[in-house]
């Protein structure tokens, strides 16, 4: 195993006897809670909203553990649909997704996190009701319905680590915004 698989196997291995395990508690204590008989009608509900959301944030974690690992082997329209699903747990919006081709090997963890950081912009930045994902031979593009501005300088955390994703697979990345929404394109060779 070469340095960088041992690290991130190590970091799989911190996030699921850390972050996961506390995730995974804290669930159970919202069920316990969700579940007392002087819990009022209105509270309830409001604490279900939440567990379905930590159960979704579990999943985003055991996904990434997963990915970290180099053992989620499910074709990668299952990992994009699985990662939005997450994401949008709390929020209606369609999903289209066209690929042509399974990505390489090598291109596969970065394109993967390049869309998870382009699906939370939109969830976070954005009005968006729909988002399209379409992959050619040497291209992935995701597109947002969402009106407003991004802000795309090399700045920010998100944007800064998907230029460096792209980058270590040779790839190209390019941001656009508009009144109809915004999009990210990552070009290879």
């Amino acid at each position: 195993m070469d340095e960088s698989a041992s690290v991130r196997v190590e970091i799989a291995r911190e996030l699921h006897d850390g972050i996961a395990q506390e995730i995974v508690a804290l669930g159970y204590r919202l069920d316990e809670v969700i579940g007392f008989r002087d819990t009022p009608q209105q509270t309830r509900d409001e604490l279900r909203e939440i567990r379905t959301r930590v159960t979704a944030i579990s999943g985003s974690i055991r996904d990434e553990i997963f990915l970290l690992r180099g053992l989620d082997l499910r074709p990668f329209r299952e990992v994009i649909e699985s990662m939005f699903d997450n994401i949008f747990s709390d929020r209606a919006i369609e999903l289209q997704v066209q690929l042509e081709h399974e990505v390489a090997a090598h291109q596969r963890s970065a394109l993967i996190k390049i869309i998870q950081e382009a699906l939370f912009n939109a969830k976070n930045h954005s009005s968006a009701t729909r988002i399209d994902i379409t992959q050619t031979a040497n291209e992935i593009r995701i597109c947002d319905n969402g009106g407003g501005s991004y802000n795309f300088s090399g700045d920010r955390w998100g944007i800064s680590g998907m230029r460096e994703r792209a980058s270590e697979i040779g790839a190209e990345i390019e941001f656009s915004s508009s009144a109809s929404g915004a999009a990210v394109t990552v070009t290879w060779k």
